[in-house]
């Protein structure tokens, strides 16, 4: 497609009009030309998918904001983290978040008085757990895997990964209908206390540290007060 009123604009001018230019020479021609004006929404379109694949692609996971939120990072980690958390407006809402999901309580209360009491919960689900889980449920050097089911379908797949010097829970929820479990906070108990905290990701798949493999209480709560409670989580080694 040609230019209707040529000189087509050039790259620049597309990349200035994008950046909100209110040059009037610039917005009449777009007004007047077919083929630039669709030039311009296909740059605008590469602009979104681009901007959506590297959204918060340099923040920290849910999981490690959680950890720096509790002071459970090293003293370095905790520096980095901060440092970062001090510009990004959306870990410091994530944050607030996080604090206003745990009923805006103070970091030494959730350590001291965090014990394996689950909340109580119009909609609790005890999940029973089921060793046979199938063995492509999750993937890496693991110990499990094992399957949780409640009586309602939503069916938990658990293992666990030894990554460098920590251990983490990897999890994923699947469940059927229209239940949307992102965004659920997931804790993690063991030896009478919440170890740690992270939310449930857009496929339903979440990873929290463990301190060791000591048996575990998993909690997963959404916003609506929904929650599902595995007990006496035990892996083979």
């Amino acid at each position: 497609m040609n230019c209707s009123v040529p000189p087509p604009l050039s790259d620049e001018q597309i990349e200035e009009l994008l950046d909100g230019s209110t040059d009037p020479t610039l917005i009449d021609h777009i007004a007047n030309c077919v083929s630039c004006a669709v030039r311009l929404k296909q740059a605008k379109t590469f602009e979104t998918h681009l901007k959506a694949r590297l959204y918060r692609w340099d923040c920290p996971t849910s999981d490690i904001l959680a950890d720096y939120d509790m002071n459970l990072l090293s003293e370095s980690e905790h520096k980095r983290i901060a440092k970062h958390v001090e510009t990004c407006p959306h870990c410091q809402s994530e944050i607030r978040d996080l604090r206003n999901f745990l009923n805006d309580d103070s970091l030494p209360e959730i350590q001291t008085r965090a014990v394996m009491q689950p909340r109580k919960s119009p909609m609790r689900s005890i999940a029973k757990i089921s060793k046979q889980a199938p063995a492509t449920a999750l993937r890496g050097k693991t110990a499990g895997p094992i399957m949780a089911q409640t009586d309602s379908g939503i069916m938990l797949f658990l293992e666990i990964h030894s990554e460098a010097t920590q251990t983490i829970l990897v999890g994923q929820i699947v469940s059927e209908g229209e239940q949307n479990w992102e965004g659920a906070l997931v804790k993690v108990f063991q030896v009478q206390q919440i170890q740690s905290i992270a939310k449930v990701g857009d496929m339903g798949d979440f990873r929290c540290k463990i301190a060791d493999t000591s048996p575990i209480m998993l909690e997963i709560s959404t916003e609506n007060q929904q929650t599902i409670i595995v007990e006496n989580l035990v892996f083979d080694e």
